[in-house]
């Protein structure tokens, strides 16, 4: 029989609604899921093939394929300030796997670890499994979703251990700046906190704004990043994590026992991702900011709905609270009337009731139809 604390585990709202989501039919416009909308460049992908042909479908090294980790190290350097060996660099299988390891092999059972709320659901699963207890601190819309200082000081206990940050933010769009990172590690400092620090959608910033990672300030940082949504890579599944030798070397370990390693084809992938040419990622970046824009006007032209513009992430976070309803009828009534899949703010954690989330992957013309059947159809909500 399953164990107790997978009983204690449901499957995350996101998920609940993807499967009402596959039984609608291809009328329904998909705006629930995290995923771009882009293929990834031919020149990328058929690497892949290259890879195969030369009989690279063997076990890599568990801790990545050393001249992926080189390139990653080499990134990491010139891109986010952060000076790491290539043996600081552990390739996982996407960023989940990352966290979920981070969650595992820096805990002991029932260790806190502190979590901006709204968050995504996910890290809520892994905690539990990782026998973690995470403890939610609210940010709110008024402050941007950026993390209350105050707050977080006056929730670590003798019993916090991490905290946990996600920048950009899903589902917010929140980004936090260098002077709030240089903050909030201050206060991690003080109380001997390791951060896990969330970059999944470092690419994904808008208006001008630019992405800062802890990492490069705070020694005990674990960095986690991925190549699914920079790339369009989400079903390649590579991630990676760097931290210091002492730390990195424990989550090898548990890499190693669950997953051995990640695929060998995709790791080529990536590496030819590293190696080609950048534009891919700014071209996709700016007509995600074009859909941001698009959109959100959309949106704010509908009774009952509010929209700040996202300064990151691939999503949009309306506030549905002039609705007067709760979230999860909204988005069940939006499924059903508009044919338009969406995530309730719950979701994220109980601060997040009141809001959507809704991806910005897929076309600006399906983006537009989306906005006509929703206001079409909130004009019968009651």
């Amino acid at each position: 029989m399953p164990k107790d604390k997978l009983k204690s585990i449901k499957f995350s709202v996101i998920a609940q609604i993807n499967e009402i989501a596959n039984s609608m039919g291809s009328d329904l416009i998909r705006l629930e899921m995290g995923d771009v909308d882009f293929t990834t460049p031919d020149p990328i992908s058929k690497e892949a093939f290259n890879a195969a042909k030369q009989n690279f479908t063997h076990y890599t090294p568990f801790n990545g394929f050393p001249v992926l980790r080189e390139a990653i190290a080499e990134k990491l350097e010139n891109e986010n300030n952060i000076t790491i060996d290539k043996n600081n660099v552990l390739v996982t299988t996407g960023a989940s796997s990352a966290v979920f390891i981070a969650f595992y092999g820096l805990s002991n059972d029932n260790d806190e670890a502190i979590i901006h709320e709204p968050f995504w659901s996910n890290f809520q699963g892994m905690a539990t499994l990782a026998g973690v207890k995470l403890k939610p601190v609210a940010t709110e819309e008024k402050n941007g979703f950026k993390i209350d200082l105050n707050a977080l000081e006056n929730s670590i206990t003798k019993d916090t251990k991490m905290l946990i940050l996600n920048s950009p933010n899903n589902p917010t769009g929140a980004v936090f700046g260098k002077k709030l990172l240089e903050q909030t590690a201050e206060v991690a400092e003080k109380h001997g906190l390791i951060i896990i620090s969330d970059e999944e959608y470092e690419k994904f910033i808008y208006d001008g704004k630019k992405h800062f990672s802890i990492g490069s300030i705070y020694d005990d940082t674990v960095t986690v990043q991925s190549f699914s949504k920079t790339y369009a890579m989400c079903g390649w599944r590579v991630g990676y994590m760097c931290a210091k030798k002492e730390i990195i070397d424990e989550m090898a370990k548990v890499n190693l026992f669950t997953n051995i390693c990640c695929s060998s084809i995709s790791q080529r992938v990536a590496l030819k991702a590293m190696k080609s040419d950048q534009n891919f990622t700014k071209n996709m970046v700016k007509e995600f900011e074009t859909r941001r824009d698009l959109f959100v006007k959309k949106l704010n032209k509908i009774d009952g709905i509010r929209c700040a513009y996202p300064e990151g992430s691939l999503y949009v976070w309306p506030n549905v609270s002039g609705l007067n309803s709760n979230s999860f009828n909204v988005s069940k009534f939006l499924i059903e009337k508009a044919k338009v899949s969406v995530v309730p703010g719950n979701a994220f954690g109980d601060s997040g009731e009141g809001y959507l989330r809704i991806s910005l992957g897929a076309s600006r013309e399906k983006l537009e139809e989306a906005a006509s059947r929703m206001k079409d159809a909130l004009e019968t909500f009651k």
